[in-house]
C-alpha cells in the first residue's frame, strides 16, 4: 500500500489479513440468558451508527431473525443503492466515470466483517441483498451522464471485485416496469426541506460551496437561507425531482417489491441514512459514497484502517490537509481509487 498505483490483488489481500486479525481478536458480548436471536440482533447493531434505535421494532426484528434460524438459513439483510450512479456534480466528484472507488471495496469488507461476527453465534451468517436503483432513477436523475452501458460496465467491475473478495452480497436490479407508478401525483410542496436540500446539492449546476457546506458540517440547517442562496428556480426544481423520487420509493414499499423479488417476507431492512425502525449501517460516514470520494487512513503499525467519505471540493480546498491520490489498475484501466492520509 506504499505505491500510488494499487493492484486489486494486493488490496484485497491486505484487507483479508486485517479481517482475520480482527476476527481472531473478536470477543462476543456475553448475554446471559439471551436467545440466539437476541445475540444476533446485538451483533447486527454493532455494525450500526451510534444512536440507532430499533427498540420500537425489536420484537418484529427478533421474529424475522427467528424465521431464518429455525430453518438454518443465512439471515437476509436488504439495502437499496443506486449502483454506479455518482451524483453528477463536480463539487462532489471530479471524475464522473462509471468505475467503483475504494468505497465499494470498503462496503464489501464491512459486510464480510459483520458476517464473521454473526458466525460467532450463528454459523450460516448473513446474506446482504442490495437492490439496485440505478435503472429505476436513471432517466429522472442521471440520463445526461449515465447510460445503460455505463451501468453494465460498473457491474463488470463489481464482479471482478466480488470474485476477489467473496463478500456475502448479491445484487437485484429494479426497473420502472416492475410496478405501476405515477410520480407526478405527489405534490412537491409535501417534500421535507431536508430532502429538497439534499436534492439541491445533487444538481449538476449547483456549484456554490456555501450552499453545499452545511450538508456536511452542521446538523441544524437554516433552510430559508439555503433556499434563498440556491435560488427559487433551483429550489423548485429540486422539490419536483425529490417529490418524484419520494413517490417512487413510497410506491415500491406499498407494493412490497423487495419481498416479491426475493420471495421472502422476513428481510431485515437496513439503510445508510438514518430512518426510524431500521438498521442504520455505519458504512458511509460522513456522507454517502454516491455523493463523495473516500479518504483512506491506515495505521502502519497496527494495520488497522478506516475510511471516510467527503465531496471532492473539500479535499481540493484543503479541509483534510495533504492527501495522496491513489489509483488502481482495474480491467485494463487506471482509475481513481481513493485519497490516502498518512497516520
Amino acid at each position: 500500500m506504499n505505491n500510488q498505483i494499487v493492484q486489486l490483488e494486493d488490496l484485497t489481500s491486505f484487507l483479508e489479513n486485517t479481517l482475520h486479525q480482527r476476527v481472531k481478536s473478536l470477543r462476543t458480548k456475553k448475554m446471559k440468558g439471551a436467545t440466539q436471536e437476541e445475540k444476533i440482533l446485538s451483533l447486527l447493531l454493532t455494525g450500526c451508527e451510534r444512536g440507532t434505535d430499533v427498540s420500537p421494532v425489536k420484537e418484529s426484528l427478533l421474529n424475522r431473525i427467528a424465521a431464518y434460524t429455525v430453518v438454518g438459513a443465512p439471515i437476509q439483510i436488504s439495502l437499496s443503492v443506486a449502483i454506479g450512479c455518482k451524483i453528477p456534480n463536480r463539487l462532489k466528484f471530479s471524475d464522473l466515470s462509471s468505475v467503483p472507488t475504494f468505497a465499494w471495496v470498503h462496503l464489501f469488507w464491512f459486510f464480510k466483517v459483520l458476517n464473521e461476527k454473526i458466525k460467532k453465534v450463528y454459523s450460516p451468517g448473513v446474506e446482504v441483498i442490495i437492490f439496485d436503483e440505478s435503472s429505476l432513477f436513471r432517466d429522472l436523475l442521471f440520463a445526461d451522464h449515465l447510460s445503460e452501458e455505463d451501468i453494465r460496465k460498473f457491474y463488470r467491475y463489481l464482479s471482478i471485485i466480488t470474485e476477489y473478495m467473496k463478500p456475502p452480497v448479491r445484487f437485484i436490479p429494479m426497473r420502472p416496469d416492475m410496478f405501476d407508478i405515477h410520480p407526478a401525483e405527489i405534490p412537491p410542496n409535501e417534500v421535507p426541506d431536508c430532502v429538497t436540500y439534499a436534492m439541491v446539492c445533487s444538481l449538476p449546476h449547483m456549484q456554490d460551496p456555501r450552499v453545499m457546506d452545511p450538508l456536511y458540517t452542521t446538523s441544524r440547517k437554516d433552510y430559508t437561507w439555503l433556499a434563498k442562496q440556491a435560488g427559487e428556480d433551483v429550489w423548485q426544481k429540486a422539490q419536483l425531482l425529490a417529490g418524484k423520487v419520494h413517490a417512487t420509493l413510497k410506491r415500491r414499499k406499498e407494493l412490497g417489491l423487495f419481498q416479491k423479488l426475493t420471495q421472502s417476507c422476513n428481510l431485515i431492512d437496513a439503510c445508510i441514512t438514518r430512518k426510524d425502525g431500521r438498521l442504520c449501517l455505519n458504512i458511509t460516514v460522513p456522507c454517502l459514497f454516491n455523493h463523495g470520494v473516500p479518504i483512506l487512513e491506515c495505521d502502519q503499525k497496527t494495520g488497522k484502517y478506516k475510511v471516510k467519505m467527503t465531496p471532492e471540493y473539500r479535499i481540493q480546498r484543503g479541509d483534510y490537509g495533504p492527501l495522496v491520490p491513489y489509483y488502481w489498475a482495474l480491467d485494463g484501466e487506471t482509475v481513481s481509487l481513493a485519497y490516502y492520509q498518512k497516520t
